[in-house]
Parts: C-alpha cells; structure tokens; sequence
C-alpha cells in the first residue's frame, strides 16, 4: 500500500509539471524585416508582462490606465527643459531638427511593424463597425407608442443597419493603422514650413514628445506589440478617449439601486400609472365630499 501511495504521489507531481512551449521553428524563408518583427514583439512582451504586473497596484495603475496624465507630465517637464536652450547656436537647431525628423522615422517605422503583425496575425473575428454615429441615435429619436417609432420597429431596424457595418479585425486594424500613417503627413509638412519660414525652434520639440506617447499609448500598439489580449478597454471597436471619459461619468452619476421615475419596486413600469390613479380617485372623492358638504349646508338653512 506505501508504494501504490507513493507511485500516485509521483503521478500527480508529474501531472502538476507544465511542459514548456515548443520553440517555434525557423522559417528559411523569413527575411530581415520578420527578424525585427519578431524582436521587436518579444521586447514588447516583456514590457506588457510589466506593465499588467504594475498596473495591479491602485495608485499605479490608475496612472497607467489614464495615458493623459503621463502625457501632460512629460510635456510640463520637456516644455522646462526646452526653456533653457539656445536657439541661435546652430548645433542646437541641427540637434532640434535631428529629434523631430528622427522621432517622425521611429513613428513610420512602428506603424510598418505593426502592419506586418496584423498581416501575420490574420485575425479573421468578426467586428461590427460604427459607420456613422448620427444614424445610430436616429433609433432613439422616435417616440415609443407612435406609428413606425421606438426600438423593433422598421424605422429602428433600418437604422441600425446602416449605422453598424461587419467587419474582420484584420481589415478593421489595418483601416486604422492606415489612417493613422496618412494622417502624420500634413501636419509634419506643416511643421517643418514654420520652422524654416517662421522660426518654429519649440514646436518641433513638444510635438513629437505627445505623438509618440499618443501611439505607445494606442490600442494597436499595445496588441500587437505589447501582446496584450484585445479585452476590456483594449476590445474592438475601440472607443475614443472622450467615449470612455463619457462613459465613467454617467457610471458615476447613476445611482445603484434607485429607482427610475415612473417605476414601482416590482420593476413593470406601472408604478407612474398606479400613483396617477390613486391621485385621480383621492380628488374625485374629496369634490364628492364637498359637493355632499354643501348639500348639507344648505338643508340646514332651509
């Protein structure tokens, strides 16, 4: 009986052992830019594994999950720094120029990287797409009761249609990714036309200090190079930073447990009716005393 004992020690010790993942061959067909790829996700990895382990703490993690404070706090301290610069030493202008175009490279380089993940990761889930915001809340416009209005009505059907279009998260991604290269273009253009033309030294500095931050900070970003799990805040389709500030705030104005206006404890919505009909019957019988009042009253003068 010891040994049976001790053969079933061994077995469930053995069962509690996880084997280690196999390592992924190598594809003699990957080429230098895969190599980078694949670097650049494993040192983003190691960053996300960080990032959800300090995020466990309240104080940090509420910094964490509020990117604009980390925003404002760096560009306070590089707006100090930029306070003490000599702008008309020609090095410094060359080193100033040197940050921003070197910055708006780093910027071009991550989205191409984050293309190829997205094309590596063909990610075939289906995503239902916001077309146009406008259409979405034509639903609520109609009054429920009225011909054609309130929700599961043809009205409301239509537009929810047209408000919502399906999509996969590959071509849902590299819409965005694609949206975000073509929009640093212009307003690089731009910056570079005032600096040269109108001495633009400080803007150069500040501006890509928010960008890159913006793009770290990004949902993409931290999928697809971060490894993080698209869940939570990071689930498609993503929503805006006003969005989720909206959100929180009618979170908080809502009150947990209260009752709606209109409502009785059971939750039918018959409760406004049920007032409204014990108000009515409570007049009703306070004229017919009065009317009886007054009957009275004129029986006692006669």
């Amino acid at each position: 009986e010891d040994e049976e004992d001790e053969e079933d020690e061994e077995d469930e010790e053995s069962s509690k052992i996880v084997k280690a993942p196999k390592a992924e061959p190598l594809r003699l067909d990957e080429t230098p830019m895969d190599k980078v790829l694949r670097a650049t996700q494993a040192i983003g990895l190691v960053v996300g594994r960080h990032h959800a382990r300090l995020a466990k703490n309240p104080s940090i993690g509420f910094v964490l999950n509020n990117p604009m404070i980390i925003q404002l706090a760096v560009v306070m301290i590089v707006t100090q720094m930029t306070k003490k610069f000599d702008y008309s030493h020609k090095p410094t202008i060359r080193g100033i120029r040197l940050w921003y175009t070197g910055s708006q490279i780093l910027m071009q380089a991550t989205y191409y990287m984050m293309k190829m993940a997205i094309v590596n990761a063909n990610d075939q889930t289906e995503v239902v797409e916001p077309v146009n915001p406008l259409i979405g809340k034509f639903m609520n416009m109609s009054t429920p009761g009225e011909d054609g209005g309130g929700e599961g009505s043809p009205i409301s059907g239509i537009a929810s249609a047209l408000s919502k279009k399906p999509t996969t998260a590959k071509e849902y991604d590299m819409k965005l990714v694609k949206q975000e290269i073509s929009s640093q273009f212009f307003p690089m253009l731009m910056m570079y036309v005032l600096h040269f033309k109108a001495a633009w030294h400080k803007a150069i500095v500040l501006a890509p200090v928010s960008s890159l931050l913006q793009l770290f900070s990004s949902q993409l970003f931290q999928i697809h190079i971060l490894g993080r799990e698209a869940t939570g805040d990071l689930a498609r389709p993503f929503k805006s930073g006003s969005e989720k500030m909206m959100e929180k705030m009618q979170s908080a104005m809502d009150v947990p447990g209260g009752a709606q206006p209109g409502a009785d404890a059971d939750g039918d919505g018959d409760g406004g009716a049920k007032a409204g009909a014990a108000v009515s019957e409570e007049d009703e019988e306070s004229d017919e005393g009065g009317a009886g009042g007054a009957a009275d009253e004129g029986t006692l003068d006669e």
